[in-house]
């Protein structure tokens, strides 16, 4: 019975958080949390703290987002949680990028790669490798955020996404024009 009270919590959280009802969404989330705990549900633990996560993105609070989801990523590494622990992986990269800490953010990025790779996800390998390429320039490092891009494009080209296809071609289209490399692709 707590595990259904627990997964009715997260769905009022959600709820609340449509809504843009931040608090009610938060003690929402963190009372399905504890019983979660209480429980012993790795994995619906994991869930939870990455929707606390994004719930402080949403807010700027950029360092509980940080501390919210190194508490998910604990819990998928703990409970062998592979596909969530690379999710967590790229959040954390996308939260410490909007700290300004591109190093870090790397770090976590890469780590995340190495996973999505490894279980063969390659709509997730491609947002990664995006997200890489943008931090390539950012440091202006066109050779490395061409070489991301390019990759990012090419499964975004198996995959019919034209949205994402826009995205990285518009992202080419930024590092040739800052580069002035015409030999860029």
């Amino acid at each position: 019975i707590q595990d259904k009270q627990a997964g009715t919590l997260i769905q009022l959280g959600m709820l609340a958080e449509r809504e843009q009802k931040w608090r009610m969404a938060e003690k929402y989330y963190k009372d399905a949390l504890k019983i979660t705990i209480n429980l012993n549900l790795g994995y619906e633990q994991s869930g939870i703290l990455h929707q606390l996560g994004m719930l402080a993105e949403k807010e700027h609070k950029w360092k509980t987002a940080e501390e919210y989801y190194k508490g998910a990523l604990k819990i998928t590494i703990n409970f062998n949680l592979n596909y969530e622990q690379a999710k967590t992986l790229h959040q954390l990269g996308e939260v410490v990028e909007k700290q300004s800490q591109f190093k870090t953010a790397e770090k976590y990025y890469k780590k995340a790669l190495k996973i999505i790779v490894e279980l063969n996800c390659r709509k997730e390998q491609a947002f990664t490798l995006y997200h890489l390429g943008i931090l390539a320039e950012k440091n202006h490092d066109w050779k490395a955020a061409t070489e991301f891009a390019l990759e990012s494009l090419e499964i975004y080209v198996q995959y019919q996404n034209r949205n994402c296809l826009r995205m990285v071609l518009h992202s080419l289209a930024r590092i040739f024009k800052k580069s002035k490399n015409v030999n860029i692709i």
